[in-house]
């Protein structure tokens, strides 16, 4: 009900091109074939990440999406990353490997209460339950991680000043580090962009350190 009134109030349009389209969160077929590629980042970073899938490029329609999401407070756009979450859904079918927990890159408080949320749950989580009811036993959301709020905006830095910037930038949240839930567990790092890894190898070290038997990342977009 609420989706259908939101839908007759905001007529849904292309996040890539604005012409109409048939549901919120719909892309029509070009603009979505522009940018989607679910694909495996080579050269992983760090020593605790083991592989790193992302969903789409970092251009045209995907990169408006995620901009307006993150600096305009259009949190609604968030829904265009179903299509790609429902491919990647799909493609997990036939993996020999899933992940006991998947936790999401946190912001710091700062941006947090500017933004009003972190826009990697609200890209995200939607669609994690769906994958948990297929997959009993896998896929639980956990919010382990916190991040510090003394690094710097990381666009415009170079690869050595985003990996410099990063350093310590995350810690374990207390009481998840304490209960050991992640001793010998798979995870899935979640994170909306991936540029050089220096945040996800940065988190991957913690999350290691909490006793994580494996890490592995999955991005909606990526400009590599």
């Amino acid at each position: 009900m609420i989706d259908w009134l939101f839908d007759f109030l905001y007529p849904p349009r292309c996040p890539g091109c604005g012409q109409a389209v048939h549901a919120s969160g719909e892309w029509c077929r070009d603009c979505y074939e522009a940018v989607a590629e679910i694909r495996e980042i080579t050269g992983c970073p760090g020593r605790f990440v083991q592989h790193v899938w992302t969903l789409s490029h970092y251009d045209k329609g995907m990169k408006q999406l995620l901009h307006d999401v993150k600096f305009n407070k259009k949190k609604e756009r968030s829904r265009g990353a179903a299509p790609f979450l429902h491919s990647f859904y799909y493609a997990t079918a036939t993996w020999q490997w899933l992940p006991d927990y998947v936790i999401p890159i946190p912001v710091s408080e700062k941006k947090r209460e500017l933004r009003g949320y972190n826009q990697v749950d609200i890209l995200f989580k939607p669609y994690m339950s769906r994958f948990r009811q297929r997959d009993l036993g896998k896929w639980h959301w956990l919010e382990a991680l916190v991040k510090v709020d003394s690094t710097r905006p990381m666009w415009g830095l170079t690869k050595r000043e985003r990996q410099l910037n990063t350093k310590g930038a995350f810690l374990p949240i207390a009481a998840v580090k304490r209960s050991h839930i992640l001793n010998g567990k798979s995870v899935l790092l979640l994170d909306d962009i991936y540029t050089t890894g220096a945040t996800v190898s940065e988190a991957a070290e913690v999350l290691a350190a909490m006793g994580a038997d494996s890490v592995n990342v999955l991005t909606l977009a990526s400009g590599r």
